[in-house]
Protein backbone atom coordinates (compact mmCIF):
# COMPACT_ATOMS: atom_id res chain seq x y z
CA UNK A 1 0.00 0.00 0.00
CA UNK A 2 1.33 3.41 -0.89
CA UNK A 3 0.27 6.63 0.82
CA UNK A 4 2.28 9.77 1.32
CA UNK A 5 4.69 10.80 4.06
CA UNK A 6 4.64 8.66 7.17
CA UNK A 7 0.88 8.12 7.22
CA UNK A 8 1.09 4.47 8.14
CA UNK A 9 2.46 2.81 11.24
CA UNK A 10 2.54 -0.33 9.06
CA UNK A 11 3.46 0.94 5.57
CA UNK A 12 3.14 -2.46 3.94
CA UNK A 13 -0.45 -2.78 5.16
CA UNK A 14 -2.00 0.62 4.58
CA UNK A 15 -2.51 4.17 5.70
CA UNK A 16 -5.01 6.40 7.46
CA UNK A 17 -6.03 9.90 6.41
CA UNK A 18 -7.48 12.68 8.56
CA UNK A 19 -10.34 14.04 6.39
CA UNK A 20 -10.12 17.36 8.22
CA UNK A 21 -6.49 17.78 7.10
CA UNK A 22 -5.66 15.29 4.32
CA UNK A 23 -2.59 17.27 3.26
CA UNK A 24 -0.79 16.47 6.53
CA UNK A 25 1.76 13.70 6.29
CA UNK A 26 2.18 12.98 10.01
CA UNK A 27 0.90 9.67 11.36
CA UNK A 28 -2.81 9.83 12.16
CA UNK A 29 -4.21 7.55 14.86
CA UNK A 30 -7.79 6.62 13.90
CA UNK A 31 -8.38 5.08 17.34
CA UNK A 32 -8.28 8.62 18.75
CA UNK A 33 -10.88 10.01 16.34
CA UNK A 34 -14.39 9.25 15.14
CA UNK A 35 -13.55 10.77 11.74
CA UNK A 36 -11.07 9.00 9.43
CA UNK A 37 -10.40 7.33 6.09
CA UNK A 38 -8.49 4.07 6.29
CA UNK A 39 -6.98 2.08 3.40
CA UNK A 40 -5.69 -1.27 4.55
CA UNK A 41 -4.75 -4.69 3.21
CA UNK A 42 -4.18 -8.07 4.79
CA UNK A 43 -3.90 -11.69 3.76
CA UNK A 44 -6.77 -14.14 3.90
CA UNK A 45 -4.87 -16.09 6.57
CA UNK A 46 -7.97 -18.00 7.59
CA UNK A 47 -8.18 -19.25 4.00
CA UNK A 48 -11.81 -18.45 3.33
CA UNK A 49 -10.92 -18.48 -0.35
CA UNK A 50 -13.29 -21.27 -1.34
CA UNK A 51 -14.91 -18.61 -3.52
CA UNK A 52 -14.61 -14.87 -3.90
CA UNK A 53 -18.25 -14.38 -2.82
CA UNK A 54 -17.83 -16.53 0.31
CA UNK A 55 -14.63 -14.70 1.24
CA UNK A 56 -16.27 -11.29 0.83
CA UNK A 57 -19.31 -12.40 2.84
CA UNK A 58 -17.15 -13.68 5.67
CA UNK A 59 -14.95 -10.58 5.94
CA UNK A 60 -17.95 -8.27 5.52
CA UNK A 61 -19.44 -9.79 8.67
CA UNK A 62 -16.28 -8.92 10.63
CA UNK A 63 -16.10 -5.36 11.78
CA UNK A 64 -19.87 -4.99 11.88
CA UNK A 65 -20.98 -2.35 14.33
CA UNK A 66 -22.72 -4.88 16.53
CA UNK A 67 -23.17 -3.11 19.86
CA UNK A 68 -25.19 -0.18 18.51
CA UNK A 69 -28.92 -0.68 19.11
CA UNK A 70 -29.86 2.00 16.59
CA UNK A 71 -27.68 0.72 13.75
CA UNK A 72 -29.20 1.24 10.32
CA UNK A 73 -27.80 -0.64 7.33
CA UNK A 74 -28.21 1.99 4.61
CA UNK A 75 -26.75 0.09 1.70
CA UNK A 76 -25.29 -3.33 0.90
CA UNK A 77 -24.14 -3.90 -2.66
CA UNK A 78 -21.66 -5.78 -4.78
CA UNK A 79 -19.24 -3.47 -6.58
CA UNK A 80 -15.95 -3.57 -8.46
CA UNK A 81 -12.81 -1.80 -7.26
CA UNK A 82 -9.75 -1.75 -9.53
CA UNK A 83 -11.23 -4.76 -11.34
CA UNK A 84 -11.73 -6.77 -8.13
CA UNK A 85 -15.02 -8.10 -6.82
CA UNK A 86 -16.00 -6.14 -3.71
CA UNK A 87 -18.79 -5.45 -1.22
CA UNK A 88 -19.81 -1.93 -0.22
CA UNK A 89 -21.46 -1.55 3.18
CA UNK A 90 -22.93 1.74 4.38
CA UNK A 91 -24.20 2.17 7.95
CA UNK A 92 -25.60 4.87 10.21
CA UNK A 93 -25.78 4.91 14.03
CA UNK A 94 -25.66 7.31 16.98
CA UNK A 95 -22.58 7.39 19.18
CA UNK A 96 -22.52 9.66 22.25
CA UNK A 97 -25.46 11.67 20.84
CA UNK A 98 -23.62 12.15 17.53
CA UNK A 99 -25.13 10.68 14.34
CA UNK A 100 -22.36 8.71 12.61
CA UNK A 101 -21.86 7.20 9.14
CA UNK A 102 -19.51 4.54 7.87
CA UNK A 103 -18.86 3.47 4.29
CA UNK A 104 -16.73 0.33 4.01
CA UNK A 105 -15.52 -1.38 0.85
CA UNK A 106 -13.98 -4.84 1.08
CA UNK A 107 -12.30 -6.24 -2.03
CA UNK A 108 -10.64 -9.62 -2.51
CA UNK A 109 -7.68 -10.38 -4.76
CA UNK A 110 -7.94 -14.11 -5.27
CA UNK A 111 -4.44 -14.44 -6.71
CA UNK A 112 -2.34 -13.89 -3.62
CA UNK A 113 -5.29 -14.14 -1.23
CA UNK A 114 -5.20 -10.42 -0.39
CA UNK A 115 -8.06 -8.47 1.18
CA UNK A 116 -8.32 -4.72 0.72
CA UNK A 117 -10.51 -2.62 2.99
CA UNK A 118 -11.26 1.04 2.36
CA UNK A 119 -13.24 2.73 5.13
CA UNK A 120 -14.72 6.16 5.69
CA UNK A 121 -16.09 6.88 9.16
CA UNK A 122 -17.42 10.33 9.91
CA UNK A 123 -20.01 12.24 11.91
CA UNK A 124 -23.04 12.80 9.71
CA UNK A 125 -22.51 16.58 9.69
CA UNK A 126 -19.12 16.20 7.93
CA UNK A 127 -19.94 13.05 5.96
CA UNK A 128 -20.81 14.72 2.62
CA UNK A 129 -17.46 16.54 2.48
CA UNK A 130 -15.50 13.51 3.69
CA UNK A 131 -17.28 11.28 1.18
CA UNK A 132 -15.91 13.38 -1.70
CA UNK A 133 -12.34 12.70 -0.51
CA UNK A 134 -13.12 9.02 0.08
CA UNK A 135 -14.56 8.67 -3.43
CA UNK A 136 -11.36 10.21 -4.88
CA UNK A 137 -9.27 7.69 -2.94
CA UNK A 138 -11.46 4.79 -4.11
CA UNK A 139 -11.31 6.01 -7.73
CA UNK A 140 -7.52 6.27 -7.48
CA UNK A 141 -7.10 2.78 -6.01
CA UNK A 142 -4.85 0.72 -8.31
CA UNK A 143 -3.25 -2.70 -8.14
CA UNK A 144 0.40 -3.43 -8.74
CA UNK A 145 1.75 -6.72 -10.02
CA UNK A 146 2.35 -9.20 -7.26
CA UNK A 147 5.97 -10.29 -6.81
CA UNK A 148 6.86 -13.74 -8.05
CA UNK A 149 9.29 -16.20 -6.56
CA UNK A 150 9.69 -17.75 -3.17
CA UNK A 151 9.75 -16.08 0.22
CA UNK A 152 11.96 -17.22 3.04
CA UNK A 153 12.71 -16.09 6.57
CA UNK A 154 16.18 -17.68 6.41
Amino acid sequence: MVGHGVKSPEPSHGFTVDPAAPQLTKTFDATQSNRYIDVFNSCDVEDHGESTAATLDYYSSLGEIGDQKDLQALNRQSVSVAGLSAKRLEDRWVENATPMRRDRIIAYRRSGGILYQLTLQSPEKTYANDEQLFDRIVEGFRLSKLPTGECSNN
